[in-house]
């Protein structure tokens, strides 16, 4: 009875449009509709407050193997441009040697830019795609130096991401309750061994059970019994391992999906039946993306080229198979 007898007055007119959507959301008296924290810590309004009012340092960690050969790194891609509302309406990649790809539309109220290092690169790209008409309503760069670029629309899907710091791998998880909030990480000794042996497995309407098997014989399980499928188990190469993990959040089990990025240029995805199914890429060791290229908005396939830059050699296509 409280909050509906709440009313709007002159001051509240000058909140913008983004503004009052957060405040309502905090309002809504159904529990089940209401913002909680992963909502609150994920919305347009709190990312475009953000950006005009604080700079975030940039990570000096050193580089991810992928794509990374000795420290002699030649990042092509010097700024991200994403223009997003509902959705991502465009998309520029500038590269360092003045060209500049632009990809979707006109439009979009918040503009969101990225500066990359000089020897940074970007390994690994994933797409929201719940809009049709246009980029999806996200599309998300992973880089070589631990750093995650979301550019994303008010209809982003709720996800949960972790990618490893230069000179480290993913080797367990953690969760609270449904959500995943962290992730363990060891040092990618000098012999490159890949620290996790197999990942498996099991799915129903949403993730029952995640397991990692590691070679020293140790077998992590997340999850509870459930799950009619089965998933893998999938078994990593010796010089593979974990950068990324992707949880699609679901307040259920493990969530609806999740997702695992290697250093071999895999994607491994444990995905029940509530998941979607979203375009994503790993860069293969020694590469890096330089283009991506779009059909009806959907991203079909990247480019990359050597992580040495566009004079090590030619750019290579991949397709993306989801």
């Amino acid at each position: 009875e409280e909050v509906s007898q709440v009313r709007g007055c002159e001051s509240w007119s000058l909140v913008s449009e983004d503004g009052q959507d957060f405040v309502t959301g905090l309002l809504t008296v159904d529990p089940d509709q209401r913002y909680g924290l992963l909502q609150c810590s994920e919305h347009v309004w709190l990312r475009e407050v953000a950006a005009n009012t604080c700079a975030m340092p940039v990570s000096t960690a050193p580089a991810l193997k992928t794509g990374t050969v000795r420290g002699d790194n030649v990042g092509v891609v010097d700024t991200i441009i994403g223009r997003a509302a509902g959705g991502v309406h465009s998309l520029e990649m500038q590269l360092r040697d003045g060209t500049v790809h632009a990809h979707g539309t006109e439009g979009g109220a918040v503009p969101t830019t990225f500066s990359l290092e000089a020897d940074e690169l970007i390994v690994g790209v994933m797409q929201d795609f719940s809009l049709t008409e246009l980029l999806g309503s996200a599309l998300v760069f992973y880089t070589s130096k631990g750093r995650i670029m979301a550019v994303q629309g008010t209809e982003a899907r709720t996800r949960r991401r972790f990618v490893a710091p230069g000179g480290r791998q993913i080797s367990g998880l953690q969760f609270d309750g449904h959500q995943l909030v962290g992730i363990h990480l060891e040092k990618v000794t000098s012999e490159s061994v890949g620290a996790i042996e197999q990942i498996s497995g099991r799915v129903g309407t949403a993730v029952d059970i995640c397991e990692f098997k590691l070679r020293d014989g140790t077998v992590c399980t997340y999850g509870d019994s459930g799950g009619d499928i089965v998933r893998g188990p999938w078994k990593l190469q010796r010089e593979e391992w974990i950068f990324v993990v992707e949880q699609f959040f679901r307040d259920r089990k493990l969530g609806a999906s999740l997702a695992f990025y290697t250093t071999a240029g895999r994607v491994y995805k444990l995905s029940g039946m509530t998941a979607v199914r979203s375009p994503r890429f790993a860069a293969p060791f020694g590469e890096q993306v330089c283009d991506l290229c779009f059909e009806n908005g959907r991203l079909v396939k990247v480019l990359t080229c050597s992580c040495r830059g566009f004079s090590a050699g030619p750019c290579k296509e991949h397709v993306i198979e989801i």
